[in-house]
């Protein structure tokens, strides 16, 4: 169980994004609230427009290479061409650099102009070149980080990008918050943290592009180009409409209005939070996989990306439309007038969150010039708008430019992306019951706070208990496709099996609460009865502990582990534990992870029961199968046992040749889960059909009846009523018999 290097699942890196935009999107409110709390609107107003000019230069600088970075290594990879990765990784990270140096350079000279003649304030002008020497780190580290993207892992982007360097934001600001350095401190917080972003993230790209094979560079110049050029124009018009209404607000209004509506979207897009890492994780992998031409993996990657932004951007969206007032009231009393520019920027952002997947899908398959197009027609859009839309309604018109910027393109996007990749709209039923979902929460939030009279910050506390509650348990009951609810079951046992593991206080609540729907044994059962036919996984578990009698001198080594990899115990984990707990999509790391945590469990209760023998106070738990009931598309004649849980246990006494479960050692749950994987361990083992045939012939045949061929097993069934049904089993077909009953004669 290796893990190739550099890779992760999709699922994985997801987890990994949000939580690092969660923690990148927290560290940038909270410079936000602190700022406003401790200074004031002007100082936050002021300290807004610097990081929307840096944002927009770095935007300009990083000349398109951001996602011609993820594109081409992506490609390149899933091509096996080395050389062209780093010829590529050379040019997209010192074309950009390079060009941020000059801008900052301009921007230091220009710096006492735009202070004093667009802003309108001359103050600006220290912490402005301040800002440009930040300019070449900021750009090293979208660059690299991109890079680092197209190896199909988020661990830098998410690390680096996500988590260290807001975090370093966050931390120097508030140190020079503290010191009382006003707008200088907060432009040298955003030039220490770059630096360390910056940095760190050539650090990580470098060290991903020594482990490939050693070899010549090519420099794909022209394609690079081409693509980044376009990509270019697309990216500054997508960030440009993020940012160009701070910068014209800065222009046509107060210091003080910038700072309120700073604080609005600030707000809105801490809602959004989810979108820039899925999209990001989903990016390299639509590369190679269009790359590849595997067009159902990428409508499978677009789709469940959607299906998530938009689930998990709903959530804060109803807390926002709900309660706008009481969101506001974090940053302090001075800014309730950003109520309407909350509610206008949510439907925009409601919208951003069902359309952003489409940009990214667009570029990643090659159609970066239409989405330019697009992009570019809205910022101009956006530019109009905002113009005309801000002298007369202020930061109110700013809000609708924005919102009505976000409508139409994304609309268009959505549509292009069906006609040329998915053939669908991505709107469909989990997204219908999300919007229920978010009704039900948003009306029961809207009648509390009419029913009662609290302060805005309690309000706030009620109705995100409010949203969290009632939202979530919709979704999940009704709004799952079927893979995310298996998923979901999987990730409930798995946690539920750690917390028994690490609280033991936990394990004895649980197992009292399970023990209340649990019947006592009433009658001893045959152990091969009980295995067989349905549960060869029990032989392969018996495996490990035969591998721990063989072996007691190296138990929890390196060297265990490996041959109980090599084992049919191995096989068993790989083959039924992998798939039925939802880990296919997890990475090989994590799968070993689970395996050694297995492995060292099952050796631990073999020394136990080695000491102590079967503790009844941990008894079998098994279920009963009424006849003709199917189980695994197989049925039998006869009344049968299966076991539920405690199956590790069940092999310690096989093992033990114990040749019948008392009634002391089991317990019977009545809608125990009843499932057949003999089948699947008989291929997953390669076993031949006599290897099979015995394993049937224990649960089937009378004791100590010796058959080698599916013909001798039907011919020496213990009850011959089970012949029928056995003729309709699959092994029927893989074995056939000259004896069967033609198909279709019985009813399984």
């Amino acid at each position: 169980m290796t893990k190739q290097p550099g890779t992760g699942s999709l699922a994985v890196d997801g987890r990994r994004s949000i939580v690092g935009a969660v923690i990148s999107n927290a560290a940038t409110l909270l410079v936000a609230l602190l700022v406003a709390r401790l200074s004031g609107e002007a100082l936050l107003g002021a300290f807004a427009i610097l990081f929307a000019l840096r944002a927009i230069i770095a935007l300009v600088c990083g000349l398109g290479m951001r996602i011609a970075m993820t594109k081409f290594v992506a490609a390149s990879r899933a091509r096996s061409d080395h050389a062209g990765l780093r010829g590529a990784a050379r040019i997209g990270v010192g074309a950009p650099v390079a060009t941020a140096v000059v801008a900052g350079a301009v921007l230091a000279l220009l710096a006492p102009v735009l202070s004093e003649d667009v802003f309108g304030l001359p103050s600006m002008t220290g912490p402005m070149r301040v800002v440009a020497l930040s300019l070449p780190f900021a750009v090293l580290q979208d660059v690299t980080l991109a890079g680092t993207q197209g190896f199909q892992s988020m661990r830098a982007f998410a690390r680096i990008g996500m988590i260290v360097e807001p975090l370093c934001r966050l931390g120097f600001a508030a140190l020079s918050l503290v010191a009382g350095w006003g707008l200088m401190g907060l432009a040298g917080s955003l030039l220490a943290a770059s630096t360390i972003g910056g940095l760190a993230g050539a650090a990580a790209l470098a060290r991903r592009v020594r482990a490939l094979p050693a070899g010549p560079s090519s420099y794909p110049w022209r394609a690079l180009a081409g693509f980044a050029g376009v990509s270019w124009v697309a990216s500054m018009a997508t960030q440009g409409i993020l940012w160009v209404d701070v910068v014209l607000l800065g222009a046509l209004v107060a210091a003080e209005d910038v700072g309120v509506y700073q604080v609005a979207t600030r707000a809105v897009l801490a809602c959004m939070i989810v979108i820039t890492p899925l999209t990001a994780a989903m990016a390299p992998r639509i590369a190679h996989y269009w790359e590849t031409r595997e067009v159902d993996r990428v409508s499978d990657s677009y789709g469940g990306v959607v299906r998530w932004t938009w689930r998990l951007s709903i959530v804060p969206l109803t807390l926002v439309f709900a309660a706008p007032a009481a969101v506001l009231a974090i940053f302090g009393s001075g800014f309730h007038e950003g109520v309407a520019v909350v509610l206008i920027l949510s439907g925009g952002a409601l919208v951003e969150s069902l359309a952003a997947p489409s940009a990214v899908l667009l570029n990643q398959i090659g159609r970066n010039r239409l989405n330019m197009v697009i992009n570019l027609s809205a910022l101009v859009g956006n530019i109009v708008l905002n113009l005309a839309l801000i002298p007369p309604f202020g930061i109110a018109g700013a809000a609708v430019a924005w919102t009505l910027t976000l409508l139409v393109p994304g609309l268009v996007r959505i549509a292009v992306a069906r006609r040329l990749v998915t053939h669908e709209w991505p709107l469909r039923r989990p997204h219908l019951v999300s919007i229920a979902a978010a009704a039900v929460a948003f009306l029961l939030v809207r009648a509390l706070l009419w029913a009662t009279d609290l302060p805005d910050l309690l309000d706030l506390v009620v109705a995100g208990l409010v949203v969290v509650l009632v939202y979530p348990a919709i979704v999940l009951r009704a709004g799952l496709v079927p893979a995310e609810r298996k998923a979901v079951r999987s990730a409930a046992v798995r946690a539920r099996r750690e917390l028994s593991v690490r609280v033991p206080v936990l394990r004895r609540w649980v197992n009292r609460w399970r023990v209340r729907r649990l019947r006592p044994g009433t009658e001893r059962i045959p152990v091969d009865r009980l295995l067989s036919p349905h549960r060869a996984d029990i032989l392969a578990r018996m495996s490990i502990f035969d591998l721990a009698a063989d072996h007691r001198d190296i138990l929890d080594t390196e060297e265990f582990f490996e041959l109980a990899t090599r084992s049919p115990y191995g096989v068993w984990f790989r083959t039924i534990v992998v798939p039925g707990l939802g880990l296919a999509g997890v990475s090989e790391q994590e799968q070993d992870t689970l395996f050694r945590q297995a492995v060292s469990r099952a050796t631990h209760l073999f020394e136990s029961f080695e000491a102590r023998g079967f503790d009844n106070q941990h008894p079998i738990t098994v279920a009963r199968v009424p006849a003709d009931t199917l189980v695994g598309g197989r049925s039998l004649a006869e009344d049968r046992w299966v076991p539920v849980d405690g199956n590790h246990r069940l092999a310690l006494l096989v093992r033990s040749g114990q040749s019948h479960i008392e009634v002391d050692q089991y317990v019977v749950d009545p809608d125990g889960d009843r499932r057949h994987n003999t089948a699947t361990m008989r291929d997953a083992l390669g076993q031949s059909e006599a290897e099979a045939v015995a394993f049937l012939a224990r649960g089937l045949c009378p004791p100590g009846r010796v058959v080698t061929t599916w013909s001798e097993l039907l011919d020496e069934l213990a009850l011959p009523a089970n012949r029928a049904h056995l003729e309709q089993w699959p092994e029927a077909r893989l074995w056939p018999s000259d004896a069967a009953v033609p198909a279709g004669s019985v009813s399984p």
